[in-house]
């Protein structure tokens, strides 16, 4: 069956504090519950996961703060990855450095183009217990997430004046182009959902992705 993006509109990026209830119950349930097997010892009975949290294009770790506050008070322990939004097989690889450096097991979590990187930095992790996609993209095999914004009505990303490119040169001489949202334009293309002056800080400290990566 062809899988498509879970994500409805790409201008809605962070309903989080919904899903973060979501979330936390997909947590327990895909870890199991702590009296599943009598020859778990109670330490291992008791452990929490750590929960992997991977922002996408146009935002940053603190986009994630109202759901690591949520995961904190409830004792989850947490870590807000920077994904470098260069190349998903390179973000895959940043994130898979990150898990790799966790004792215990990890529920990994995905923004919009996060779900790509999550995806990818979990194969072959056998400490990656649940995968959760928070309004993100879960492509197909050779799937990008600039197609599949492109297959669903709602995304206003594509309308002229709405991206802002800037080219620049790898270090290996291959050209590029970092693309962010225009500042003016930042409320109703990616934070709809939050309040202007939220957006108005989201917009400002915004993280470009690459054409490459998205």
């Amino acid at each position: 069956m062809h899988r498509h993006s879970r994500i409805r509109r790409i201008r809605i990026p962070l309903t989080l504090m919904g899903t973060a209830t979501v979330a936390a119950s997909l947590f327990a349930t895909s870890i199991g519950p702590a009296n599943a097997a009598k020859t778990t010892s109670s330490s291992s009975q008791d452990r929490r996961p750590t929960v992997v949290l991977v922002h996408g294009a146009f935002a940053d770790s603190s986009s994630w703060n109202g759901v690591i506050k949520r995961l904190k008070e409830d004792g989850y322990p947490v870590v807000a990855a920077a994904n470098p939004l260069r190349s998903v097989s390179s973000d895959a690889a940043s994130v898979k450095a990150v898990l790799a450096s966790i004792d215990g097991p990890v529920v990994l979590v995905g923004h919009s183009y996060g779900g790509a990187v999550i995806s990818n930095a979990a194969t072959r992790s056998d400490k990656v217990k649940a995968l959760v996609y928070a309004d993100a993209f879960l492509p197909d095999k050779a799937e990008s997430a600039n197609e599949l914004a492109s297959k669903f009505p709602g995304s206003v990303l594509g309308e002229p004046g709405v991206l802002r490119p800037v080219p620049f040169t790898n270090p290996d001489g291959s050209k590029d182009v970092d693309l962010s949202i225009d500042q003016s334009k930042f409320h109703q293309a990616f934070g709809a959902d939050v309040p202007a002056k939220t957006a108005d800080l989201m917009a400002v400290t915004q993280r470009p992705g690459t054409g490459t990566a998205l």
